[in-house]
């Protein structure tokens, strides 16, 4: 008898158990995973997907690296807009599109990822080898369909300190990106034994001298955080700790001694035709002195450790839309 009781008792356990997981699994679906229970901050739609994987011409092909058929966006527009650049434009281009293509602009995208506009130059690998889409072959077919159009506009940038340094970004705060990555970045080798420095300046100063406007994009802050990841991170955790409450910031200090060389480099291009932005004004030294946000209370602005997200896209655009307002002018 005692067995039997004992029996019934463990089935009914059992069925308690299981009517509860059932009850559990059936709130979970309900409520989306009890999403309301998160903070604000990881509810809000910011963005966080890789924009340039959404860029998609009318047959539904990705508009990345693409050199011999890229994207053509409003072809019946009134003026030629050009989006260069490696990942970080990438990340701003589809609102861009969007919102030049709204102002009747031909929109024509060149993103590519971990790559400088700078024809003559062969990207090296960390294994020593030729990258087989960033390469004086590709850089020049670019080049090219730049060269033939006439009196565009051309927004250009890049991570342009990380191709300076070859060196993946270290907040000196516990981010260092170097760490994730398992590595350094490559390098660009001339064709023509140019510095990379010269030679990104001398196919800038090509550009401008066709009469195409060009608006310079400054290096968007690097964070050296997975800034989502670490967000949810430090809230799974608040029981522990209180680094839920605190802003996840980087030195700004950081920020001008790993760009200096960036940025005297950009600066020291003069010519009417060049506009410059400068995205870390957004994120740098203005709502905290000495340091650069990556979040507020309610938007991430970041996708990962160094590429802005959809919402920190369109506080970068409206620069750019300024500028080509001035432009036009």
């Amino acid at each position: 008898n005692k067995k039997i009781i004992s029996t019934k008792k463990m089935i009914f356990s059992i069925l308690v158990a299981s009517f509860m997981i059932a009850i559990l699994n059936f709130l979970v679906i309900k409520n989306e995973g009890f999403n309301k229970r998160l903070p604000e901050i990881l509810r809000a739609d910011s963005g966080l997907e890789y924009s340039w994987k959404l860029l998609k011409n009318s047959d539904g092909d990705i508009c990345w690296k693409r050199f011999d058929d890229h994207c053509v966006f409003n072809p019946n527009g009134k003026k030629d807009v050009f989006i260069l650049g490696d990942s970080h434009i990438g990340s701003i281009a589809p609102n861009l599109k969007q919102r030049l293509v709204e102002e009747n602009y031909r929109i024509n995208i060149l993103i590519f990822g971990g790559c400088l506009y700078v024809p003559g130059f062969d990207k090296i690998n960390t294994n020593n080898k030729i990258d087989k889409f960033c390469n004086s072959k590709n850089l020049k077919k670019i080049e090219n369909i730049l060269m033939r159009s006439e009196e565009s506009i051309i927004i250009l940038g890049g991570r342009l300190p990380l191709y300076l340094s070859s060196k993946y970004f270290d907040n000196q705060e516990g981010g260092n990106e170097r760490k994730i990555r398992g590595g350094d970045f490559g390098y660009f080798k001339s064709t023509n034994n140019l510095d990379l420095k010269d030679g990104l300046k001398k196919s800038i100063l090509d550009l401008l001298t066709n009469n195409h406007k060009i608006i310079m994009v400054y290096p968007i802050p690097e964070v050296g955080w997975h800034v989502p990841n670490k967000i949810y991170a430090n809230w799974m955790n608040r029981i522990f700790n209180d680094n839920h409450k605190k802003m996840i910031t980087t030195d700004y200090q950081i920020f001008k001694n790993r760009n200096k060389e960036s940025f005297t480099l950009l600066d020291s291009i003069v010519h009417a035709n060049l506009h410059r932005v400068f995205p870390h004004e957004i994120f740098c030294n203005s709502k905290i002195k000495g340091r650069c946000m990556t979040h507020d209370n309610k938007f991430i602005f970041y996708s990962d450790s160094d590429h802005p997200s959809k919402i920190s896209s369109k506080l970068i655009n409206d620069l750019i839309l300024k500028e080509i307002r001035k432009i036009e002018q």
